[in-house]
């Protein structure tokens, strides 16, 4: 994206910082924050001892600050499972009785068993302002929300893993945390589903729907509000391309006095500008088809034999 234009924006939306907060950090943060370069501050959560020494060794910016801690509803003692596939180990022991039904299912077995302390995401971070958080816990997901009462009033969005059948013991549904986070006032704009294939799989078809990353914004027009700042809403929308409801943001903070009408003008211009599609496609008789081919062959290439997870876009 054109940088010029990014820093002429963050500048009208008066953006000094941006901190996101990845919880279940392994792999390292989204690439897509990226664009905020130097206003980008990253704080990680990585309770697994292995990977947290990856993230340390692989960190280049001193922006980004990374703990070795297990984050819950409350300060307490808890059993952590380490499974066969360490990523996808969790607080919550696995469900076999629903795994072993698919694909891979030995990726959960469980090789050790340790117990961790954990905290409050609310009293690790203390006063420090949070913008946007990513929560992928394997299971712990609502806990964690429900220790950050806080953190998630200031708050303008949130991307959060979120089940529709449980693969771990007493995990929530979707309804649960669907629920929980709109009586904060937080809408639900996306989801990217995870499909998995049974073991009777004949080679065709997506699977059951089992898991989604879910990306909820803080509705401030729904809720008649103002945040404290106005800038991080908008970027968040813009990172997650929500390009429509930027707008909408935007008039909104005008009407409410928070933008000059010169400031808006050229805040929507910028917008309009960088949301625009490095490349289209034109039309000609076939088009459809030949768009369809090439997702299939894309999602040949990106699936595995068990799992596919959608495109973000």
């Amino acid at each position: 994206m054109n940088k010029n234009k990014l820093k002429k924006l963050y500048d009208l939306l008066k953006l000094k910082d941006f901190t996101f907060v990845d919880i279940g950090a392994a792999g390292g943060f989204d690439k897509r924050w990226k664009i905020l370069g130097n206003r980008l501050r990253v704080i990680g959560f990585e309770p697994n001892e292995r990977e947290f020494n990856n993230l340390i060794n692989k960190k280049k910016n001193e922006d980004i600050k990374y703990y070795n801690c297990c984050l819950a509803k409350v300060p307490c003692r808890l059993k952590f499972f380490v499974l066969r596939k360490q990523t996808i180990s969790s607080f919550l022991k696995p469900r076999y009785e629903f795994l072993r039904r698919f694909k891979q299912s030995e990726r959960f077995d469980i090789t050790e068993e340790v117990f961790l302390n954990s905290e409050t995401l609310d009293n690790v971070l203390m006063s420090q302002k949070v913008d946007f958080i990513k929560i992928l816990t394997q299971g712990l997901e609502l806990d964690i929300l429900k220790g950050a009462g806080r953190i998630l009033q200031n708050l303008c969005g949130i991307q959060i893993t979120v089940a529709f059948s449980q693969y771990y013991e007493g995990q929530p549904f979707f309804a649960d945390v669907d629920i929980y986070l709109r009586q904060l006032g937080f809408s639900l704009f996306h989801l990217r589903p995870c499909y998995w294939k049974r073991r009777f799989d004949i080679g065709s078809g997506r699977g059951q729907i089992i898991l989604a990353d879910a990306v909820y914004l803080k509705d401030y027009v729904m809720l008649d509000t103002i945040p404290s700042q106005i800038g991080p809403s908008i970027i968040a929308s813009f990172v997650y391309k929500k390009y429509d409801f930027a707008m909408e943001l935007i008039d909104y903070f005008y009407k409410k006095g928070c933008l000059t009408q010169v400031d808006k003008q050229e805040i929507e211009s910028i917008i309009s500008d960088l949301g625009q599609p490095l490349f289209s496609i034109p039309s000609f008789l076939g088009k459809k088809r030949i768009i369809s081919y090439l997702e299939k062959i894309l999602n040949s290439l990106t699936a595995t034999n068990w799992a596919r997870y959608d495109d973000w876009d």
